[in-house]
């Protein structure tokens, strides 16, 4: 009888847990590297307002699980350690249009030893017409990847839209007291 109550979805069966993933799947796309528009790469989205500037929350979260995050610029997401790893590429970016492959170790920058930061600098300068070309490991193969991009570090910001009302300060804006009905 337990059993059987359990697989239809009494005492935490299994209909109750697939709501709870669900949920949790819906939650996932709102945070920084979920499922969103925004997240899978904000430099397909034509409304996207992009800035140089690293929002802080950006940094931190980089920090915290030691990434570099050029999703919306080059298109690379790779760890910031002494081993730098292509863990994503963005479908459609510079990144994906030159070949690079996710799941492989980054050997050089522009010849040099692959670092987190050395990645990053090399991002930034293709604004000032610098090139970004990147050595690959892949097994015991080699590669050499160029990135026809020129943007420059660039990171998703939000800005309100003039022509549609403002209903996020209505929406945060203090109720009225409840004691003056």
């Amino acid at each position: 009888m337990a059993a059987a109550r359990r697989h239809r979805g009494g005492r935490a069966g299994p209909l109750r847990r697939a709501r709870r993933l669900g949920r949790v799947a819906a939650g996932r796309r709102l945070l920084p590297g979920g499922r969103s528009p925004l997240a899978r790469g904000g430099h397909h989205d034509p409304r996207g307002h992009y800035g140089p500037e690293e929002p802080e929350f950006h940094k931190s979260f980089e920090k915290a699980r030691k990434l570099v995050d050029l999703k919306a610029s080059a298109g690379i997401v790779a760890t910031d350690e002494e081993r730098v790893l292509i863990l994503d590429v963005v479908p459609g970016s510079p990144a994906d249009k030159a070949g690079v492959p996710p799941g492989t170790r980054l050997a050089a920058v522009n010849g040099r030893k692959a670092t987190g930061d050395r990645l990053r600098t090399a991002v930034a300068e293709t604004a000032r017409g610098g090139k970004l070309e990147l050595l690959v490991e892949n097994a015991e193969t080699y590669s050499t990847h160029v990135l026809e991009y020129k943007g420059g570090l660039r990171y998703p910001r939000l800005e309100r839209d003039g022509s549609k009302p403002d209903m996020l300060t209505r929406i945060l804006s203090p109720r009225p007291d409840a004691s003056r009905r």
